[in-house]
């Protein structure tokens, strides 16, 4: 495909509508931009909408994203799922009582719904891509609503938690998204999203062959703050916003570059360090922590912990503003319009 043939138009920032920005670098002939008001990394001009189906193809259904899952075209494993969304099945898991009501948006071939439903939640899907909702209906057998979410009108207060895992930086206009989240959500509603991180480790070691910098498919790329940021201005509260400690080498457009090898041999000694194991065992309490608090319980927890776990809870905090990892995971609550 002739990559100057494809239609593009300019837009604002995501989030402040701010139309001044600085040009970050240009991949594939378009452009990754940061607002100068808010912070947001974007692409800029983005890809029309005609031009975004044309991504979703039969066989990048099956060549590409099916082999990410270890699944075939009649045949997928669910263990290999739940391994796959251990994080998120753990974190919905908090918030689960019978009879409640999940909606995955950009659910794809619909795993993370079946992994759901065998938890006991009641799921539903959303996915623009006709070969994906077809596999989720007929292979995985999970209820899936085919088109984009603005478009569905689905009755408003109807869904005790939405999802979007590896979707939210894929949506043209996510701030629009959310809001119809907030819309469908039940008054106690619980938004949950994973996302790449734009201040990973694999970006700074990796830089512009890192695959998440790629303007065609990845509108926008969040950092903890414009991540915040986007989903308080949807009339959501923040619950907790976490990076998960994991990296990918492997996930780069360039992989005959020397920073692709440093950094696959420095993320193999990593994984080898038992240290790097306590700290992901720390980071995973971590993030099961995320949840509803007083803010004076959160400060009696911490004046609780023994100087030694203190000190250690400190470093932890200081390390991660530079050792971070390649995915975000935030939780927040509807707040129905109130100011929080």
């Amino acid at each position: 495909m002739n990559r100057t043939a494809k239609k593009t138009e300019l837009i604002n920032c995501h989030i402040c509508q701010s139309y001044k920005y600085k040009k970050i670098l240009t991949k594939f002939e378009m452009n990754l931009v940061k607002c100068m008001e808010c912070g947001l990394v974007y692409a800029n001009p983005i890809l029309q909408e005609s031009e975004l189906f044309k991504r979703y193809t039969d066989s990048f259904f099956f060549d590409e994203y099916l082999p990410a899952f270890k699944a075939l075209p009649t045949y997928y494993d669910l263990g290999a799922i739940r391994s796959h969304f251990f994080i998120f099945l753990q974190l919905i898991a908090k918030f689960f009582t019978p009879g409640k009501r999940l909606l995955d948006v950009g659910c794809g071939a619909g795993f993370f719904l079946k992994a759901a439903e065998e938890t006991g939640w009641e799921a539903e899907g959303v996915e623009l891509s006709s070969v994906a909702s077809k596999y989720a209906k007929n292979i995985v057998k999970v209820k899936v609503h085919e088109g984009k979410l603005e478009d569905l009108h689905l009755p408003a207060d109807k869904f005790d938690l939405v999802a979007l895992i590896d979707t939210i930086e894929h949506l043209r206009n996510p701030l629009l998204t959310l809001k119809e989240i907030n819309r469908i959500l039940t008054k106690e509603g619980i938004l949950l999203i994973g996302t790449p991180d734009f201040d990973s480790l694999s970006r700074l070691l990796l830089r512009e062959s890192w695959a998440v910098l790629s303007p065609e498919e990845h509108f926008a790329i969040f950092s903890h703050n414009t991540l915040s940021y986007i989903i308080q201005k949807a009339n959501f509260r923040v619950l907790g916003i976490r990076n998960l400690l994991q990296f990918n080498p492997e996930y780069t457009h360039d992989k005959k570059r020397l920073s692709y090898y440093v950094f696959k041999s420095l993320n193999k000694k990593l994984e080898s360090l038992k240290k790097m194991e306590k700290t992901q065992l720390y980071e995973y309490a971590d993030i099961m922590l995320i949840e509803e608090k007083n803010p004076k319980n959160i400060q009696n927890f911490n004046s609780d912990l023994n100087p030694a776990r203190r000190t250690k809870r400190t470093i932890h905090k200081w390390s991660k503003k530079w050792l971070r990892g390649d995915t975000l995971v935030a939780v927040a609550k509807k707040t129905n319009g109130k100011k929080t």
